[in-house]
């Protein structure tokens, strides 16, 4: 599992840090839209990139790819 940071996308979840992820073989993390929440939005998570230091402890950051999965 992994903490990551949202950048870009829905503005629910931009720049936002969500813990207990776990990006799929692709690298790609889902956040699912709920009752109040955004749409769901696909993240691509690089792990080789440097960790960011937010409030929660280092979260690797995650770039908005989408509201379907890209082909990879």
């Amino acid at each position: 599992m992994a903490m990551v940071v949202t950048f870009g996308g829905p503005l629910e979840y931009a720049n936002q840090v969500w813990n207990d992820v776990e990006p799929d073989r692709d690298g790609y993390v889902l956040i699912l839209g709920g009752a109040g929440a955004g749409p769901e939005a696909w993240y691509l998570v690089d792990p080789e990139s440097e960790t960011i230091p937010t409030e929660q402890g280092d979260a690797l950051p995650a770039e908005y790819a989408g509201q379907t999965k890209p082909d990879a």
